[in-house]
């Protein structure tokens, strides 16, 4: 699990990056495996530091989901 946590990590901080150097409206599509809200999970447990992290990259890039 812990390399599993790293990869979470390595794509958060790769995200960040790649944001910050894109000033052009971009799209990025894909299954992050990070969930944002408690409701999306299907076990009765609350959020990660992952989906803390993943929602205020959301925030701080002015993020949007398209659903």
């Amino acid at each position: 699990m812990a390399s599993h946590d790293d990869s979470k990590m390595e794509f958060l901080a790769e995200l960040s990056s790649f944001c910050s150097r894109n000033t052009e409206p971009i799209i990025i599509g894909g299954d992050f495996n990070i969930l944002r809200y408690a409701n999306e999970r299907n076990k009765p447990h609350g959020l990660n530091k992952f989906s803390s992290l993943f929602n205020s990259l959301i925030g701080f890039y002015e993020l949007k989901e398209i659903i």
